[in-house]
C-alpha cells in the first residue's frame, strides 16, 4: 500500500522565479511488518537571463525510514533504518516556445548531496537486550541531461515535466568509526520509461 503526494508552486516574476517541492510516500508489505516512509522537500529559485535561456538553484532535503521488526533473547523489537540526505543542485534550461501555451525545453541540472545513514541493531548485554546504533556519512554527486516540457491550460496554472533521460551518479559511503573505508558506487545510465519522468504542477503569477 502506498501513498504519494507531490506539488510545485512556482512564481513567476519578469526577472525569474520561486518554486517549492514537497513529496511523501509510505508502503507496507502485507506479508511482514516492514515499512517505508520517505518524504522530500525544498525550494528552487530560477532566472530568465533572456527568452531562451534559464538559469536556477535547488535545494532539497530527502529522509527515509525502513521499519522492521526483530527478534533477539526471546524479545521483539522495532527497528529502523535511516536516511537523510541533503542535496543543492543548480540547473539550466534552454527553452523553445512552441505556441502561446506550450513551450520545450532542454535541461542540465547538477547535484552535490551531503547526508547521513542509521542503523539500529540487536546487541546482547548483561543477559539483556538492547538496541545499538551505527553512522554512516553519505556523499552523492550526480548529473542528468532531458528533454522537459511546459503546458499553460489556464491563465496562472500549468503542466511541467521533466524526462531524465541520461543521468550519472557517484554514491559514497563511510562509517563514522576510526579507520573506516570509504565505498564509492558510481552509476550511468539512459532512462526511457515512463517511471523517469516527473510532473508537476505550477502556479504562475
Amino acid at each position: 500500500m502506498g501513498t504519494a503526494l507531490l506539488v510545485t508552486v512556482a512564481a513567476a516574476q519578469s526577472n525569474g522565479f520561486v518554486s517549492g517541492q514537497m513529496s511523501f510516500s509510505s508502503t507496507s508489505s502485507p506479508d511482514d511488518d516492514n515499512k517505508t516512509v520517505s518524504g522530500t522537500f525544498g525550494p528552487a529559485v530560477g532566472f530568465n537571463l533572456n527568452d531562451r535561456f534559464v538559469a536556477g538553484l535547488a535545494l532539497t532535503h530527502t529522509g527515509v525510514t525502513n521499519s522492521g521488526e526483530a527478534e533477539l533473547n526471546g524479545e521483539t523489537f522495532e527497528l529502523d533504518q535511516r536516511t537523510n540526505l541533503t542535496t543543492i543542485k543548480p540547473f539550466a534550461r534552454y527553452m523553445n516556445k512552441v505556441d502561446e501555451d506550450f513551450s520545450l525545453y532542454g535541461q542540465l541540472a547538477v547535484g552535490i548531496g551531503f547526508g547521513r545513514n542509521t542503523h539500529e541493531e540487536l546487541v546482547a548485554n548483561n543477559g539483556g537486550v538492547r538496541v545499538e546504533e551505527s553512522y554512516t556519512k553519505v556523499s552523492t554527486f550526480s548529473t542528468a541531461i532531458g528533454p522537459g516540457l511546459v503546458y499553460t491550460f489556464a491563465p496562472r496554472w500549468a503542466i511541467s515535466a521533466d524526462w531524465g533521460a541520461l543521468r550519472y551518479e557517484s554514491y559514497s559511503s563511510k562509517p563514522d568509526a576510526d579507520g573506516a573505508e570509504k565505498f564509492t558506487q558510481n552509476t550511468f545510465g539512459l532512462s526511457l520509461n515512463a517511471s523517469s519522468v516527473d510532473f508537476a504542477l505550477n502556479w504562475l503569477f
